[in-house]
C-alpha cells in the first residue's frame, strides 16, 4: 500500500495505473507530451499539467512540443515568449512561412521618433513623426486618401499603412485590415480588450489547429468530439495524434481471405483491410482450421495482404479466417472452405502376377489405392520384352486387373503399373515374367548333302519359334513315291539325339545351359544307289513337338546291275523285230544314256563275239534288223549304260520266217551297217 497517496512524487515501489489529469510515469509523475508544469507547480494539484499552447506559427518545423518544466516552447530565430508568439525587437509579423519567424522592422531612423528601430509586432508599423496618420492612399478615392478606421482596441493606434490602410494590430491573436476579427488558431474577438483567445485544440483529436471564429469549436477528426476536440465519441477510445480517426473503434466487416490453389500443398491467401478499420492500425492473424497460422500488422494507408501456406495435405479441405484488432477492440471474418489439389498417390502399389501363367498371355493384379491424395483417374499398366525392349502392350483404366496378350511363349518381360491422380502418379516395383513354353512352330525341313551311291548327310536347324527348351530331335525317312507305285513307302526314325537348347537366355544362372544341346546334322549309309529318299526333321520342346516338311534327294548312280534279254519275233523272212524293257531304277542304278543292240555272230571259238547293229537313245525301246537270210534262227543282245558303267543282257533268239520257191535276192551279213565286231564283256560307254 502507498503510503503517501496524495503525494506523486513520493510514489512506492508500485507501477501506478491509469494515470489521470494528463500525467505518466511511473508515479504519474510527469505531464504528457503537449502539456507542461510550472517549476513551482503543487504536484497534488488536479490541473498541475497544463497544455503547452505552443504557436505553430512561431516553432521550428510548427512543432506543438515544449519543456515539460516551465512549458518552453521551441521558437524560431526572431520569435520569443513562452509560446514563441511575439517578434523579437527589431522584427514583426510572425509567419509560420518564414523560416526566421518574422520579419525586419526596416524602420528609417530619419522619420521615427527619436530614431527608433523597432516597429509594431503585427503591423511593422514603425513610430512615426506626425502629420501623417490616420490616413492611407486609395487610388479609388478623388482626393486620393482613405480613413484608416482601425478598431479603437484591437489596433495600436488609428494610424495605419499609408499605402495598403493595414491597421497595426495590438494582440497577435488579432488579424485583418482594421484589425477588428480573429486570426486563425484564435476565435471570440473581444471588442473590449481588442485580443481573442487561442483554439487550443487537441492535436490528436483537430483536424488542424483552427476553430470556429465565434464559438471556438475545434474541427474534431471522426471519433474525436468535444470544444477542443481531446474527448472520444461514444464507443471509442485511444485518442492518438497519429490516428487519421483521432480515436479508435473496432474494426468492422472484415472480408474474408481470398485463396488460390497453387498445387497439391499450397495455396495463397490474400486479404484487404475491413470495410470500417476504424483506427490508423490493424494487426491481422489469419486461422487455419481454428488455429493460428500467421500474424502482422499494417498502417495506414492499408495494403492488399498476402500470405502462402505450404506443407499443407494433397486433395485435403482447409477453413481460413481471419481475426483483425486495433487498439480498441477485434472482429473476426467468415470463414471460407478450400481443398488443395490431388497429389501424387500415397501407400504401397503392389504388382502380382496370376498363376499359372500362359505361353501367349498374362494376367496381373494390384493393390487398389485408397483416394486420401485425390482421386485415382486410372491405372496404367505397361510391358516390355527382354528381347528388343519395345513395350509388348499396355492397359489403362480404373480395374485393378488386366491380361496381355499376343505375347510370344518362354520370352522373360518385365511388367509395371502406375496409379495416376491429376496430380502425378505413383510407380509400382518392376515384376519379371517369364511366359509358358508352348510347341516349337515353323521347323524348316531339313538339308540333304550326298555323300554317294550308299549316303547322306543331314544337317537342320532349330525351329524359327523354339517356343521353349528343345530337348530332343527325330530324324524320319522314307523312298520317295516311284511312278510305277501306287502307295507311299513307310517313314521309319532313323535318327534321334537329346540335350539342352534353350534360344535365349532368361535367368542370370551359370548353370542354366550346363547341358550339351541335342545335335543338328548325322550320315545316313547302306542306302540304295540313285534312289530318291524323303526326309523330315521332329522337333521337340517340354510342350509338346513340330515336324517339318518332306524333303528329298537321291543318292548317286552306281553301276546298273542287270538287264532282261530282248524279245524277238519274226515280220519277214527278211527281218526280226528286237525289242526290250527298261530295268527296275533298283537295277539301272543311274539314269540311263542309250541302249545298243547286238547280233551274236556264229563260230566255233570262245570267245563268242557280237557285232553291234544299232545305237538306240533312252527313250527307244525296240529296233527291225532288215536283210537276214529265210528261216534262220539269230541271237541278240542288249546293253545298257548308264554314266557310270554297262551291262549287256543275256541273248534273246529268234527266227526269220520261210521263203517261198521263187529266189530272192539277199544281203549278205557282210553287208550289215554296223561291223564292229564286240566281245561279249565290252561295255559301251
Amino acid at each position: 500500500m502507498d503510503s503517501f497517496p496524495n503525494e506523486h512524487y513520493r510514489g512506492g515501489g508500485g507501477v501506478c495505473d491509469d494515470c489521470q489529469h494528463n500525467t505518466i510515469g511511473r508515479n504519474c509523475e510527469f505531464c504528457k507530451d503537449f502539456f507542461f508544469r510550472h517549476v513551482d507547480a503543487d504536484l497534488s494539484a488536479v490541473d498541475v499539467c497544463k497544455p503547452c499552447e505552443c504557436n505553430i506559427a512561431g516553432t521550428i518545423n510548427s512543432s506543438q512540443l515544449c519543456d515539460k518544466i516551465g512549458g518552453q516552447c521551441n521558437c524560431k530565430r526572431h520569435v520569443s515568449g513562452r509560446q514563441c508568439n511575439q517578434c523579437q525587437e527589431g522584427f514583426y509579423n510572425l509567419q509560420q512561412s518564414d523560416p526566421g519567424g518574422c520579419s525586419p522592422c526596416n524602420c528609417n531612423t530619419s522619420g521615427t521618433v527619436n530614431g527608433a528601430i523597432t516597429c509594431h509586432p503585427n503591423s511593422g508599423q514603425c513610430k512615426c513623426k506626425e502629420n501623417v496618420i490616420g490616413f492611407y492612399f486609395s487610388q479609388h478615392k478623388v482626393d486620393g486618401c482613405s480613413p484608416c478606421l482601425c478598431h479603437p482596441t484591437g489596433s495600436v493606434d488609428e494610424i495605419c499603412n499609408s499605402h495598403t490602410g493595414q491597421c497595426v494590430c495590438q494582440d497577435y491573436s488579432v488579424a485583418g485590415t482594421r484589425c477588428d476579427h480573429c486570426r486563425n488558431y484564435y476565435y471570440g474577438f473581444n471588442a473590449e480588450t481588442g485580443r481573442c483567445q487561442r483554439c487550443n485544440c487537441h492535436p490528436a483529436g483537430a483536424i488542424n489547429g483552427t476553430c470556429h471564429p465565434m464559438t471556438g469549436q475545434c474541427m474534431c477528426k471522426q471519433f474525436a468530439t468535444g470544444s477542443k476536440c481531446d474527448n472520444c465519441v461514444l464507443d471509442a477510445s485511444n485518442l492518438d495524434v497519429h490516428n487519421l480517426f483521432g480515436c479508435s473503434k473496432t474494426p468492422s466487416q472484415q472480408p474474408p481471405p481470398a485463396g488460390q490453389i497453387l498445387n497439391s500443398s499450397a495455396i495463397r491467401l490474400s486479404w484487404n483491410p475491413p470495410d470500417s478499420p476504424n483506427s490508423n492500425q490493424l494487426t491481422y492473424k489469419l486461422y487455419r482450421n481454428e488455429s493460428q497460422i500467421y500474424t502482422t500488422e499494417d498502417s495506414y494507408p492499408y495494403r492488399t495482404q498476402i500470405f502462402i501456406d505450404t506443407d499443407l495435405f494433397p486433395y485435403t479441405f482447409y477453413s481460413y479466417h481471419l481475426e483483425t484488432s486495433n487498439v480498441h477492440g477485434s472482429t473476426r471474418s467468415a470463414a471460407l472452405i478450400y481443398r488443395t489439389e490431388p497429389g501424387i498417390p500415397i501407400g504401397n502399389l503392389h504388382l502380382n502376377p496370376v498363376i499359372p501363367v500362359g505361353p501367349h498371355s498374362v494376367s496381373l493384379h494390384w493393390t487398389a489405392l485408397s483416394n486420401d491424395s485425390g482421386p485415382i483417374e486410372k491405372y496404367v499398366l505397361t510391358c516390355i520384352s527382354s528381347l528388343d525392349l519395345k513395350p509388348c502392350g499396355q492397359y489403362e483404366g480404373l480395374e485393378t486387373s488386366a491380361t496381355v496378350w499376343n505375347l510370344v511363349p518362354f520370352t522373360k518381360y518385365s511388367f509395371s503399373v502406375q496409379a495416376c491422380t491429376s496430380g502425378g502418379c505413383l510407380l509400382s516395383q518392376q515384376v519379371a515374367i517369364v511366359t509358358a513354353q508352348a510347341p516349337p512352330e515353323e521347323q524348316e525341313p531339313p538339308i540333304i548333302h550326298t555323300i554317294s551311291s550308299t549316303e547322306f548327310v543331314i544337317e537342320w536347324a532349330p525351329p524359327r519359334k523354339a517356343n521353349g527348351v528343345i530337348i530332343r530331335y527325330e530324324l524320319y525317312m522314307r523312298r520317295a513315291l516311284q511312278s510305277d507305285e501306287n502307295h507311299i513307302s513307310p517313314e521309319n526314325r532313323v535318327f534321334q539325339t537329346s540335350g539342352w537348347f534353350s534360344p535365349h537366355s532368361l535367368l542370370e544362372s551359370a548353370n542354366e545351359n550346363a547341358l550339351t544341346p541335342p545335335l543338328t546334322s548325322t550320315n545316313i549309309t547302306n542306302l540304295e544307289p540313285f534312289t530318291e529318299y524323303e526326309f523330315r526333321i521332329l522337333s521337340v520342346n517340354m510342350a509338346g513337338s513340330i515336324f517339318s516338311n518332306w524333303t528329298s534327294e537321291r543318292t548317286a548312280e552306281a553301276a546298273p546291275v542287270f538287264m532282261p534279254p530282248p524279245s524277238v519275233f519274226p515280220l519277214s523272212p527278211y527281218s526280226l523285230n528286237v525289242s526290250w524293257e527298261k530295268p527296275q531304277d533298283n537295277e539301272v542304278r543311274g539314269e540311263v544314256m542309250g541302249y545298243s543292240v547286238n547280233v551274236i555272230t556264229e563260230q566255233q571259238v570262245l570267245p563268242v563275239l557280237s557285232q553291234v547293229l544299232y545305237i538306240a537313245e533312252a527313250h527307244e525301246q525296240s529296233y527291225i534288223v532288215t536283210g537276214l537270210e529265210p528261216y534262220r534262227m539269230y541271237y541278240f543282245t542288249i546293253t545298257l549304260c548308264n554314266r557310270i558303267a554297262c551291262i549287256s543282257s543275256e541273248p534273246g533268239m529268234g527266227q526269220t520266217l520261210p521263203a517261198g520257191k521263187e529266189k530272192k535276192k539277199t544281203t549278205p551279213a557282210s553287208k550289215f551297217k554296223l561291223s564292229t565286231y564286240l566281245s561279249n564283256e565290252h561295255h559301251y560307254r
